[in-house]
């Protein structure tokens, strides 16, 4: 700068009307300027590359008709611009380290701090005040108008806190000003998941023009590790860092003190409070009349201290959602409390014993954890809606009528009357209700928590009208008869509790909703539809981890029924249970006519036991849970089912099918790997006929003494059939490209499967097995001896001649496959000779030639295309008898070990 005189700017008249600009580089601001702008609009720049303080720098320095003062420094700012004339903004930006700032009434404070730590911040006067401090941790406080307030508004962002685990970032204090906002956040930059830091304390104290004061902090936030998905129980929950919110505490000028006699004449002035995110917050202001509240807060203690000059009765609560501890008006002064909503809110109580009407209005629901005893009326308007309980209060009616919005409501129903509105309402009574409680247009549910016994025709169902649902919340159980309740019509019935329930004259379209653990429910349905009736049971979730979820529970018997004890034919299963894995168990599933199943919702349904009399059942599965759907037990009462059709996009498995009817198809209409239908076990001593379409895994016995035969050839899913007697009648079984296990009896039984790994144990009769052509590695199993054609000696089988008469006959072997005979003698070992003689003792044979098929009939050939497979039943032990199995299209020779024989190349 100029260190010779006066710098006057625009050509060194004061007179000009020029906007110039000073520019002072480091070191050349000292007590010897003289800075003059003249007129005009004049801007002086400061910039430091280090601390910069007028008291050090320039102490005697004057400065005139600067209007704008921008100063930028890297380690620290001390600055008073009280004496500068003209100064109407002073913008100051601070790499780090302390600020203290100091201007006139007349001039606007900008201070911009972007890496605080653990400096102080200090700002005095100013017009207005705007404070943005980056980076703080403890220590790092800011502090505004502590000797000198500002004269405007003042405003203070605190960013990117980043104090360390176990501790609190710098206090925020503000004195005076016409309006004060304070913003703070934190992204727990300073530590890790699973450790927690805490925002500042906000403490702001009014002077005469104070009027609105407002506080925002970032979400609190619990520590956490991270959680692994348990099924049915919490999704994956992310690790959490945790943010503890500061404490606020809000004085006007004239708060009463006990300790000052003329507190309580005084006027104040604070009438407005905004609280976003906030620990305990305190609040003293005879004027306040407006508190608005966001995010999640602790609590709030408010205190006018019956100041004398406090003729505000009223307080408009404005409510923009979250959840929100007590508010706790000390001083007891407020009669009236207008809730204005913009979201759903909950609020833990208003505790004030003035206080005489929530009137509830905006767009939201209030949910009010304890009610104020000393209510006398509770309104609703508009799109507002409140839900809580007015139980032991003063209010003798309630209505709904005039909003839109859903309310839930637990009343005294021998004290408090109740007119529902447009919206679902929910009305919960304990008692016989000898006021009236009438539902409104909307779709509105009626509980009782009482016994069963409380609510007589004569009373609660003389007074109790308009309702759609009914559910009971009570764990003791009884039975609940809809003639009760005249004045209903009720679309559905449910419980929330435990206990035996059970609900006669339902309406036949009435569904039935779970919504909690229960032992048994049973539906009986007016009149005599039977088979006829369609029913609906919604498995409602309870709440899981995290909060927007929900998971299965177990309902131990669920019975429906007409009047003559016959279950409806069609039954929806809604199952809702969004968490990984959700599932819902029904231990005992009573629906005697079930003849139609369809499960849908976010969770799978498990039933542990469940019997139809129908002639056909059809499933169809869409439920999107990851989980399983299961019926442990599916019993066909009479054993009449000879139709079970499978759909839907989710998978399910019969653990056992109970059926002996003698002719049973089951389709899928899924024919790929999504959807399979499974039956783990399916025993049938009267199986004449089965037959599997689309995608049927199965595994399925019978002891059947007559001819079966099984038809799934176009099904490619694993299959197991296994026919534990077979000494008459002829076993037909064709199976697709699954993995199939077939075993047979004593017929000439024909198994036909196809490309998959397939293990086939042909029983004694003259067998035919067809294998269809693939990779996979298939195995034949000859269990016992006698199974196939036998001869007393190797030499009777004789080329071109010899009838090989109950001969079992393979067709469709490849290289690589297997012949076992371990079930005979497992020291069958070596290479296989070539020829029928070479068959004996240990040494297998596999000989090369033609096998006729219409005369059984062996030739030798060295050209043939057929083999023929001869073993020593004993391996050599001094019986000479051999048996033979004919390998149709196949050359191939091998080698055995421990009784097990793998074809190979020739």
């Amino acid at each position: 700068m100029d260190t010779s005189g006066v710098l006057v700017g625009s050509l060194g008249t004061t007179s000009t009307t020029g906007n110039d600009t000073f520019n002072a580089v480091p070191l050349t601001f000292t007590a010897l300027d003289n800075l003059n702008g003249g007129a005009g609009n004049n801007t002086f720049n400061i910039t430091a590359t280090a601390a910069f303080s007028l008291a050090a720098s320039a102490p005697g320095a004057l400065v005139s008709n600067m209007q704008t003062a921008n100063v930028i420094a890297t380690a620290g700012v001390v600055l008073n611009t009280t004496a500068w004339s003209g100064l109407t903004a002073l913008n100051v930006t601070d790499l780090t380290a302390v600020d203290t700032l100091t201007a006139a009434a007349t001039t606007a404070i900008t201070l911009t701090n972007t890496a605080q730590g653990a400096n102080a911040i200090t700002v005095n006067g100013g017009s207005t005040v705007a404070v943005t401090a980056t980076g703080g941790i403890a220590a790092g406080t800011i502090t505004v108008g502590g000797t000198t307030a500002a004269a405007g508004a003042v405003t203070v962002s605190s960013t990117g806190q980043a104090m360390t685990t176990g501790t609190q970032a710098g206090a925020i204090t503000v004195t005076g000003g016409t309006s004060i906002a304070i913003t703070q956040t934190t992204t727990g930059s300073g530590y890790t998941t699973n450790q927690t830091g805490t925002q500042g304390n906000v403490t702001v104290t009014g002077n005469a023009s104070t009027t609105s004061v407002s506080s925002t902090q970032s979400a609190p936030a619990t520590a956490a590790t991270a959680v692994n998905a348990n099924v049915n129980v919490t999704n994956a929950i992310a690790a959490v860092k945790g943010i503890v919110n500061g404490t606020v505490a809000i004085n006007d000028l004239n708060a009463a003190d006990a300790t000052t006699a003329t507190a309580a004449s005084l006027a104040g002035t604070i009438t407005s409070v905004t609280l976003a995110n906030y620990g305990a917050a305190t609040i003293s202001s005879a004027a306040l009349n407006t508190l608005t509240l966001s995010g999640t807060g602790t609590s709030i203690a408010t205190l006018e201290a019956g100041s004398t000059s406090a003729t505000n009765k009223t307080l408009t609560l404005n409510l923009g959602g979250g959840s929100h501890g007590a508010i706790t008006d000390s001083s007891n002064q407020f009669s009236t409390v207008n809730a204005v909503m913009s979201a759903a809110t909950t609020l833990n109580s208003f505790v004030d014993t003035a206080v005489r009407t929530l009137a509830v209005s905006g767009t939201g629901v209030l949910t009010l954890t304890a009610t104020n005893a000393a209510l006398t009326a509770v309104t609703v308007a508009g799109a507002a809606g409140f839900n809580g309980t007015l139980v032991g209060t003063g209010v003798t009616s309630f209505t709904a009528a005039n909003t839109t919005a859903n309310n839930t409501v637990t009343l005294t129903s021998t004290t408090q009357s109740y007119v529902g509105g447009t919206g679902d309402d929910t009305v919960s009574i304990a008692a016989d209700s000898t006021r009236t409680i009438t539902g409104g247009t909307g779709n509105d549910t009626l509980v009782l928590s009482g016994a069963a016994a409380t609510y007589t025709t004569a009373v609660t169902g003389a007074n109790v009208t308009g309702f759609e649902n009914l559910l009971v919340s009570n764990n003791n159980g009884a039975t609940y008869a809809m003639t009760s309740f005249p004045g209903n019509t009720f679309v559905s019935v449910g419980v929330s509790g435990g206990g035996t329930n059970l609900f006669s004259g339902v309406a036949s379209t009435a569904a039935l909703n779970l919504n909690a653990a229960s032992t048994a429910v049973t539906v009986t349905y007016a009149g005599a539809g039977g088979s006829a009736n369609s029913a609906t049971v919604n498995l409602n979730g309870t709440v899981a981890a995290p909060v927007t979820t929900t998971l299965g529970f177990v309902s131990t018997a669920v019975t429906l029924q007409d009047i003559n004890g016959v279950g409806p034919g069609t039954l929806n299963l809604v199952s809702n249970a969004s968490v990984g894995g959700g599932l819902h168990t029904i231990t005992t599933l009573t629906d005697t006519s079930l003849s139609n199943l369809n499960i849908t919702g976010t969770g799978s349904v498990l039933i542990t036991n469940a019997a139809t009399l129908a002639n056909s059942l059809t499933i169809a599965n869409n439920n999107t849970s990851t989980a399983a759907t299961t019926i442990t037990t599916l019993t066909s009462t009479g054993n009449v089912m000879g139709q079970l059709n499978y759909s839907g996009t989710h998978a399910m498995t019969i653990t056992t099918l109970t059926d002996s009817v003698a002719n049973i198809t089951i389709a899928n209409a899924n024919t790929g790997t999504t959807g399979v239908l499974t039956i783990g076990g399916f025993a049938n001593d009267s199986l004449a006929s089965l037959t599997m379409t689309g995608s049927v895994a199965a595994t399925v016995t019978s002891a059947i003494a007559t001819a079966s035969t099984i038809s799934s050839g176009t099904n490619n899913q694993n299959t197991s059939i296994t026919y534990t007697i077979g000494n008459a009648g002829v076993k037909t079984v064709t199976l697709g490209n699954g993995t199939n296990v077939v075993v047979t009896g004593t017929a000439a039984d024909v198994i036909t499967v196809g490309t998959g790994a397939n293990t086939i144990t042909p029983g004694a009769g003259a067998d035919t097995v067809v294998l269809g052509a693939g990779t996979a590695v298939s195995s034949i199993i000859m269990a016992a001896a006698a199974n196939t054609y036998q001869a007393a000696t190797a030499a009777t089988i004789v080329s071109g001649i010899t009838a090989l008469t109950g001969i079992d006959k393979i067709s469709g072997l490849q290289i690589g496959d297997t012949l076992s005979i371990v079930a005979l003698v497992n020291t069958f070992t070596a290479a296989a000779a070539t020829t029928i003689a070479g068959a004996t003792g240990t040494t297998v044979a596999l000989v090369r030639g033609s096998f006729a098929t219409a005369t059984n009939i062996w030739t030798t050939s060295a050209t043939g295309t057929d083999t023929l497979f001869v073993y020593d039943i004993d391996a050599g032990g001094g019986n000479a008898v051999v048996e033979a199995v004919a390998l149709i299209g196949v050359v191939a020779s091998g080698t055995a070990a421990a009784g097990i024989l793998t074809l190979t190349a020739v």
